[in-house]
């Protein structure tokens, strides 16, 4: 017996569900069918559900249409008893690539076509969303009413919210960003512990009220724009809405007629007329603060004599600090009169009830909680019904909004982070454990279920223990910035010149004192093998830092840059003396309990003349490097890889400071880093100025405090390759000149081709820049020292050209002296010196010895100074050069005067005569026949000496001493003769 074809089966069974399930009522009834055999025969009733609509495979349409189809299932259940007349169903229903994909099933014969359930699911898989959550979350994050309708926006939200599976807090957060900003203001001062959806049936009540609000108002301005009544137009009007001032005979004859005395217009009297502004009644000011709950608070008022305990009432409308006059007759407090007298008035308006107060008590200490403590001075108020009221000026003075609360600000863009599950080792698995439940314990984290998610994993420390870490990169990067600045080290640190004891703090667990705003939680949640938590206090995001700095500065706000530096979590307290520290910890201790912060007491230091704060070394002398970090740089290994290098530098670039011409030693080492190369290709330079640092780092000097009541000296040079420049003071006696800080710079492509004195110009334009915060406002004017002279004659310049002119702006308003020492190289003074003494001791003593140099050494004379142009020539040839156009010889002429050269290209070397004739023709028929002419005993020499003397009977010959020629540099610079 063969098997029936399966298809086959589900054509008969669809047919006998169309039969007996028509889709329209015929005409005429039709004939009863005959009674079936069965038993329990039953009539089936008419369904009232209408049939789905054909579907043909779209995504967007699949979940409803299965909606649709279990409503038939669930409405008719005897119509469709069997899972195979369901199926049978649903394919009677499929049209277009649905049908075919159903025809290729029902072939295949395989498990979605034996159970509905199995069909439905590979029903989904096919046609539905890949990740249906995912992708309503995605919706739901980027959706805003924009044009919509609150009606409009309430549904589509509640559409995505079903399917997003997120918790009804994350929906609550998200539905309030979403309204229109008019409609979130109204809002504001809901609850979000409400719930959503009275928090959106709350939205729908305020957004139809809003509507009316505005129509009311459009109506109103269209009626004040219409007139009352008719006027007749042979008199005059008797008032213009929105025209001016009336004039004097306006108001009688409005009285006189009987009109109303605010518009003029009849029917009514001003107390009714309707173009008047309706004024809030009292008795519904009164209804509103009856509804009210005054804010109080118990606190503690002590006296030299008594101490009571009395309820504070905290209004923000008070104008002042008022205590009850039978409270200070009690506590027997002494009043004086107040230099001013104070009106009262109650918030109904109503005048009768003002009453003036002229005195005030005597300052009274007051206490609140276990920590606050003040003295405070109260004005006295007969009749109150309260002990004390702290109005504005307390709050002010204590600042109750707290500016420092956590939240992350997305971008309105942002896609949620999405981490994964790693997979853990058995010691990460139990220190995963241990951190979740000390943090579980601590009230740090909490479960939950959040629409954002980082991942959660461990690196190994250097004590191969593990530290827990958070995949924040995708949220730090879709979070807005938040640019509060952190302080800049070494400026914090010029403020210790005259400190002579220190104390260091470190707050305990810094980042989770700050709470995150309540409503962000969810975003830096991150997921665990073990469950998905979410941070309730700060952790190590991008925002971190700058969060907690402001609020560590809005804490000790009052001692900052008098004797408190705080650096994010890392306190410096400095004083003069022993007394006045301890004065100086004690403050600050007492304001960092007051707010709930705790120093760690093994990380602190109470009263040391020297301290370790922030990678330096400080005490009353100056600031010197860590030792540490300096062992730690002597000691590291040459770089192998560019990240390597990367490392090494960035560790020493923190104490360039320290260094003499740090930019020029570590140059051929950043030359490795440019055009990001991907290997490293270590060379002989690069390894000389490796070690080369690492021993200036030994050498370094101790910086002295910047004292601005001594004067301050900036020495500065240049080189090819960077500029460096020394800001010191004379300290001690006698004086000698200590180093307060060092600078460089390595000159860039195109600053390289400066000449030098462009080259100096901006080395001192950079030392100015660097150090303006000190030497503008100088009490002393401060030196510049330079080793090139014409800087000096600078700012007597009548032109300069624009670049000198920028440079010269930077000195503006500076009070300087710049002074040029010459020889020098990097404005070292002793130079000189010890050229002169090597002269005196060495030279001298060998050409004293020497038996050549007594006989050939003479006695030098310079050459005179010229007068005027072209008075003193320099001659010399220059021979042997490549040909050019058959020129292998240059005749040089130099006018000692201006330095101005000419170049006579020859042939070859001339003659006497032709020598003289290049003379005349070039030199003496332009310029005048010169005084002088300077020449070396070469070539040149038999030449001048055989010209006739008719020739050159006024000119002066004078020979270079020895044999050796004369090179055209130094007729330039005018080297010694005989």
């Amino acid at each position: 017996m063969s098997n029936p074809d399966p298809f086959q089966e589900l054509v008969d069974s669809l047919r006998k569900v169309l039969i007996r399930s028509p889709t329209t009522m015929p005409s005429t009834p039709p004939p009863e069918a005959p009674p079936a055999p069965s038993t329990s025969s039953a009539t089936v009733p008419s369904s009232p559900t209408a049939r789905p609509a054909p579907y043909s495979g779209g995504a967007e349409e699949c979940n409803g249409f299965l909606l649709q189809c279990s409503l038939i299932f669930t409405m008719q259940p005897a119509l469709y008893p069997t899972d195979q007349s369901q199926i049978a169903f649903i394919t009677s229903l499929l049209t277009g690539p649905a049908l075919r994909w159903a025809e290729t099933i029902w072939h295949q014969a395989g498990p979605p076509t034996r159970s509905i359930q199995a069909f439905i699911a590979h029903f989904k898989e096919v046609f539905g969303h890949a990740d249906e959550k995912v992708s309503a979350g995605e919706q739901l994050y980027h959706l805003k009413q924009g044009n919509m309708t609150t009606h409009e926006y309430s549904l589509c939200f509640r559409t995505l919210a079903a399917a997003s599976g997120w918790n009804e807090r994350s929906l609550l957060t998200t539905y309030r960003l979403g309204l229109e900003p008019k409609l979130r203001m109204q809002l504001a001062a809901l609850d979000d512990n409400m719930g959503l959806e009275k928090f959106i049936q709350q939205s729908l009540r305020c957004s139809d009220r809003l509507k009316t609000y505005q129509s009311n108002q459009e109506t109103v301005s269209t009626a004040l724009l219409r007139p009352s009544e008719p006027v007749n137009p042979s008199e005059p009007e008797p008032m213009i809405i929105e025209s001016g001032k009336l004039t004097s005979a306006e108001p009688q004859r409005r009285l006189t007629r009987g009109l109303c005395m605010y518009c003029g217009a009849s029917g009514h009297v001003r107390l009714n007329c309707p173009l008047r502004p309706v004024r809030t009644s009292v008795s519904g000011i009164h209804s509103e603060i009856e509804n009210m709950h005054p804010l109080t608070t118990n606190v503690q008022l002590t006296t030299p004599s008594s101490s009571v305990a009395v309820t504070a009432l905290i209004d923000s409308g008070s104008a002042g600090n008022f205590i009850s006059g039978n409270l200070c007759r009690q506590l027997q407090l002494c009043t004086e009169a107040s230099s001013k007298i104070y009106q009262i008035q109650p918030i109904t308006g109503d005048t009768t009830s003002r009453t003036c107060i002229h005195r005030r008590c005597e300052p009274i200490n007051l206490q609140i909680g276990l920590f606050h403590q003040e003295d405070i001075q109260f004005l006295v108020q007969e009749g109150a019904t309260v002990d004390i009221i702290l109005g504005r000026p307390w709050l002010v003075k204590h600042d109750p909004i707290i500016s420092w609360g956590f939240g992350e600000v997305l971008k309105w863009d942002a896609a949620m982070p999405r981490g994964k599950i790693y997979p853990l080792s058995l010691p990460e698995t139990k220190a995963m454990e241990e951190y979740i439940q000390e943090a579980l314990s601590q009230g740090y984290i909490r479960p939950f279920t959040s629409p954002a998610a980082s991942s959660f994993f461990f690196v190994v420390k250097k004590d191969r223990g593990l530290r827990p870490c958070i995949d924040y990169r995708a949220l730090n990067q879709s979070t807005i910035k938040f640019r509060y600045p952190l302080p800049l080290v070494p400026a914090a640190l010029e403020q210790l010149r005259s400190a002579r004891i220190f104390t260091k703090l470190d707050l305990r667990s810094a980042y989770n004192l700050v709470r995150i705003r309540e409503g962000d939680e969810w975003k830096p949640a991150f997921v665990t093998p073990t469950g998905h938590y979410e941070y309730l206090v700060m952790h190590y995001l991008v925002n971190a830092p700058s969060v907690f700095q402001n609020f560590i500065h809005e804490v000790l706000q009052e001692f900052l840059h008098h004797f408190v530096i705080v650096y994010i979590d890392d306190i410096l307290i400095y004083s003069r003396s022993e007394t006045e520290h301890r004065h100086h910890v004690a403050e600050v201790l007492q304001k960092l309990r007051e707010h709930q912060l705790y120093p760690k007491a093994e990380k602190c230091s109470f009263h040391l003349p020297s301290v370790k704060f922030l990678g330096y070394c400080i005490d009353h002398q100056g600031v010197r490097m860590d030792e540490r970090k300096v062992s730690a740089v002597v000691s590291w290994p040459e770089p192998t890889t560019i990240k390597e290098l990367q490392r090494f530098l960035g560790f020493a670039n923190f104490y360039r400071r320290f260094i003499q011409n740090y930019s020029l030693i570590t140059t051929p080492l950043t030359n490795l880093l440019s055009g990001k190369p991907r290997t490293l290709l270590w060379t002989p330079e690069a390894a000389e100025a490796f070690h080369s640092l690492k021993s200036a780092f030994t050498q370094a000097p101790l910086l002295t405090h910047p004292d601005p009541d001594l004067p301050f000296v900036v020495e500065v040079d240049a080189s090819t390759t960077g500029v460096g420049a020394v800001l010191s003071q004379y300290h001690g006696t006698p004086k000698v000149l200590h180093p307060c800080g060092y600078f460089s710079w390595k000159l860039s492509p195109a600053e390289r081709n400066y000449d030098i004195g462009n080259r100096e110009l901006l080395a001192i334009k950079l030392a100015l820049e660097e150090w303006r915060h000190w030497l503008e406002g100088a009490i002393h004017p401060f030196q510049v020292i330079t080793d090139h002279k014409n800087l000096q004659y600078l700012r007597d310049a009548k032109r300069l050209c624009p670049r000198q002119a920028r440079c010269t702006q930077t000195s503006a308003g500076l009070s300087t002296r710049l002074h040029a020492h010459l020889p020098g190289h990097w404005a070292s003074r002793g130079q000189q010196y010890s050229l002169a003494a090597i002269r005196a001791l060495l030279v001298a003593v060998h050409g004293k010895g020497c038996e050549k140099c007594a006989i050939s050494k003479r006695k030098l004379h310079p050459l005179p100074v010229p007068n005027r142009l072209w008075s003193h020539l320099g001659v010399d040839f220059m021979t042997d050069l490549p040909s050019s156009d058959g020129n292998t010889c240059i005749l040089v002429i130099i006018d000692r005067f201006s330095k101005f050269c000419r170049l006579l290209p020859l042939k070859g070397l001339p003659t006497a005569l032709e020598t003289a004739d290049i003379l005349f023709n070039h030199i003496f028929r332009y310029y005048g026949i010169p005084e002088d002419i300077v020449s070396d005993r070469g070539e040149l020499a038999p030449r001048l000496s055989l010209v006739s003397p008719k020739v050159f009977f006024s000119i002066c010959h004078r020979w270079s001493f020895g044999s050796l020629p004369l090179s055209p540099l130094a007729c330039l610079v005018g080297d010694t003769f005989s």
